[in-house]
């Protein structure tokens, strides 16, 4: 859907992530990881976890790439001290556990009421994700009309020339809908997704149904912590007194 030239712009634009903030990826993915664990026999330490979290969130970043997936596995299996051609098998196990569990991925709950009230109310809603738009499009196939009822705007990793934590995706859908950047509401679930908003200026409100928990996406930059984007609609009035001190007198 297209915003109306016609009609006068907003006075914010809600943009969400997808991954951890309006679907349960992190079940799907603990999940994954479990059953190519155990099919490969792998043995993972915690402290070899925290440092291939670590890693993963450093790949996570930078210049958009349809290949980006399969560059961080090959990368993990190697940190992991898989051979070169363990490395494959690693992949293609990955890859079909994957394909395997995503039709069962969940919406979480309250997300298509919160997001009904918010459009209601008269915002924009947009979901910019590091998953292409083929990707989302595949994820919500089970959910057939949420992407057309509730959401205005769709952009992938595909659509912007650098990924978050850059601001591309935000300033992208600020444009999109009319609005300056400063008018954008961006929620999501990690790190990188304050630092984006941060970097573009928009209100950054993080929530806990994701990979990070209220310290670290406090120590990024969010301005608001929910439980979930179930709690978003009761902390719109909040989030838009800020939204207008920061637009300033002039709007902007």
């Amino acid at each position: 859907m297209c915003a109306d030239l016609a009609a006068p712009s907003p006075a914010a634009c809600f943009i969400f992530d997808l991954d951890g903030t309006l679907q349960d990826f992190v079940a799907v993915f603990n999940e994954m990881s479990q059953r190519v664990n155990e099919e490969l026999a792998l043995q993972t330490s915690p402290e070899k976890l925290a440092e291939l979290d670590t890693f993963i969130r450093s790949q996570m970043q930078g210049q958009s790439s349809k290949y980006i997936i399969v560059k961080i596995l090959w990368n993990v299996a190697k940190r992991m001290g898989l051979s070169w051609r363990r490395r494959f098998t690693y992949i293609n196990a990955c890859n079909r556990h994957y394909r395997a569990l995503i039709p069962d991925i969940q919406i979480f709950p309250g997300v298509p009421e919160a997001l009904d009230e918010i459009r209601n109310q008269g915002f924009p809603t947009a979901i910019q994700s590091s998953a292409s738009t083929e990707e989302i499009q595949h994820r919500m196939a089970k959910y057939q009309d949420f992407l057309t009822k509730y959401i205005d705007l769709v952009l992938g990793r595909d659509n912007v020339p650098q990924m978050k934590p850059a601001p591309d995706g935000i300033l992208l859908a600020a444009e999109h809908f009319h609005v300056p950047p400063t008018r954008c509401v961006y929620i999501g679930d990690m790190e990188t997704d304050m630092q984006a908003a941060r970097a573009a200026r928009a209100v950054a409100v993080g929530v806990l149904t994701g990979f990070d928990n209220a310290e670290r996406l406090t120590a990024a930059g969010a301005e608001f912590i929910l439980p979930s984007v179930a709690e978003l609609p009761a902390a719109v009035p909040g989030i838009l007194a800020l939204v207008e001190e920061r637009a300033g007198p002039t709007g902007n």
